[in-house]
């Protein structure tokens, strides 16, 4: 009986041990494919390597908007979209260093042209003095160098055609390097002009910040004068549209002080300057407009240990740049390479990082982690190996920092977004993720 029980089960069995050979086979297949697919990237030409076309970027504000990264260039989305370029313009970053260039060359008129400010460099050989000469230093004189001429062109919108083009100067000598900084409107542009090296000044002489105006066709200079004597230096500003001014953070070297100068863009002068404490009376502080524009921060970043760094932070009201309040972010691990930290306008809590993304908490003197850009980049990494060769590895670890950080006008919301179009936030009460925004470019 058992023995013919036996036999009428075998086909059941035998169908079991097929099924399970069966899902064997697909889980062994799907595990190969996952082994390999990664190493097929070698065998795809350099061609078809994909790059990223447009990024996610966050205002001083915290709204969150995207704009073309194609080419370097900004009128993919701006010819689709004008109010970005228009956002980007109007307000302020966390990588202003990367940015700059591309926003500041390319605005919306009030018209809804685009201005475009187009510099050309020309090479020429100056007349230096001999070697007799006391004053001749072959390290402070090179034997080239260039002058340049800026162009402000107006473009259709619809066809990027230029429509005019006239010439707002040249520049007038050749001790000095000059770089356009804001288009504060079609008549009125910031330039600033640096003093090259020398025997007076080995790390250059004072920045000199000044507008090109243009009134009845004709463009005039008008240098900005912050009212310190010697040789400062321009270490970081901001627009303040809310208050029609500028923030300028300053350094005197003779005096080795730090100053902040309220300037008013429509008064043409400064307003205000206030000294800053001794613990920010140094080259790497830091200004950063808050949400909101009520208030503004100065940091500092300062040694601690070998691997630790203290971030120290005072908040100042934007009006009469008086102190609102001081906090310092201990414990901060030296590897993140802090250069700013973002605080909400409630003054309760700070973002930091690059590298990780921090939330501190102000009150509790707490720092959590929110997220690290290291499962963002293996992902890349995973998705083509080339990324991971050592020459590429650098620059594909950067491009998955957290480059542009800001909270809402509230203090509820943080944003962050990479340079390979994610987005990341969360809620700061709790610190849990409301939306992450993963780009399907790479």
């Amino acid at each position: 009986m058992t023995e013919s029980f036996s036999r009428l089960n075998e086909p059941r069995n035998k169908r079991r041990k097929t099924a399970k050979k069966l899902v064997f086979l697909i889980l062994g297949i799907a595990l190969l494919f996952a082994v390999v697919r990664p190493f097929l990237v070698f065998f795809k030409s350099d061609e078809s390597d994909p790059t990223v076309t447009a990024v996610f970027r966050v205002s001083r504000d915290g709204t969150v908007f995207g704009f073309a990264t194609k080419y370097g260039d900004m009128r993919d989305l701006a010819a689709t979209d004008p109010s970005v370029v228009r956002a980007a313009v109007t307000n302020s970053f966390e990588d202003k260093a990367l940015l700059a260039l591309r926003i500041v060359k390319r605005t919306v008129s009030p018209t809804g042209a685009y201005i475009s400010v187009v510099e050309k460099d020309e090479e020429i050989t100056a007349e230096y003095p001999s070697e007799d000469d006391p004053s001749y230093d072959p390290f402070y004189n090179p034997p080239k160098t260039y002058k340049t001429t800026f162009t402000l062109e107006t473009l259709n919108a619809d066809t990027l055609e230029t429509v005019s083009s006239e010439t707002v100067f040249r520049t007038e000598g050749v001790e000095q390097w000059t770089f356009l900084r804001y288009v504060l409107s079609e008549d009125k542009l910031l330039f600033e002009s640096v003093t090259l090296p020398s025997r007076s000044f080995p790390d250059g002489g004072p920045d000199r910040y000044f507008w090109q105006i243009r009134s009845n066709g004709q463009w005039t200079r008008e240098p900005i004068d912050f009212g310190l004597e010697g040789n400062v230096k321009v270490l970081g500003w901001e627009i303040v549209k809310e208050t029609e001014s500028i923030l300028f953070l300053l350094y005197s070297e003779e005096e080795q002080k730090t100053y902040v100068s309220n300037y008013g863009y429509q008064k043409l002068s400064v307003e205000k300057t206030v000294e800053l404490p001794s613990r920010f009376c140094f080259k790497d502080a830091r200004l950063n407009v808050l949400s909101g524009a009520r208030r503004f921060s100065v940091c500092r970043t300062v040694g601690e240990s070998e691997t630790q760094d203290t971030v120290y932070c005072a908040v100042y009201n934007t009006a009469d740049l008086t102190e609102v309040k001081e906090f310092s972010i201990p414990g901060v691990p030296r590897d993140l390479h802090v250069d700013a930290v973002v605080i909400a306008p409630n003054l309760d809590f700070a973002a930091y990082g690059g590298k990780r993304l921090y939330l501190y908490d102000v009150r509790r003197g707490k720092s959590v982690l929110l997220r690290s850009s290291a499962p963002t980049y293996f992902k890349l990494v995973l998705s083509d190996l080339r990324r991971a060769k050592a020459e590429n590895a650098p620059v594909v670890a950067a491009y998955a920092y957290f480059w542009s950080i800001g909270f809402t006008k509230d203090s509820e919301t943080l944003s962050a977004a990479d340079d390979l179009g994610n987005l990341f936030q969360w809620d700061v009460p709790t610190q849990k993720v409301k939306r992450k925004t993963l780009s399907l470019e790479y």
